[in-house]
């Protein structure tokens, strides 16, 4: 079982740094140089660092879009469960008592 899910696991692992935390640092260095007063001075090469609002730093960062969709996700999943969970024979019962067609 170990040299089975050792592999895997370190294949999850590997996927969900670049997919997840590598996203989220790059997401808080921005955050952070957009949140800051007096801004630092842009390094050797790189173009300055330009004055941002919040509404564009928020269309332009994917991350954002990407933690609302998720947000919005597990709400709808979590609502839809909360509605049909423990309320089946309630379902049943009320469906039995419309006549057919409506």
């Amino acid at each position: 079982m170990f040299l089975i899910f050792t592999p895997v696991l370190l294949v999850l692992s590997w996927l969900a740094e670049i997919g997840i935390d590598t996203p989220a640092k790059n997401l808080a260095v921005d955050l952070d140089i957009a949140c800051r007063k007096d801004k630092p001075k842009p390094r050797k090469g790189q173009p300055e660092i330009k004055e941002e609002t919040a509404w564009s730093f928020t269309i332009g960062h994917w991350q954002i879009w990407g933690l609302a969709a998720y947000l919005a996700f597990v709400f709808i999943i979590t609502e839809t469960y909360g509605v049909f969970n423990g309320n089946h024979d309630r379902i049943i019962s009320d469906g039995s008592r419309h006549p057919a067609g409506m």
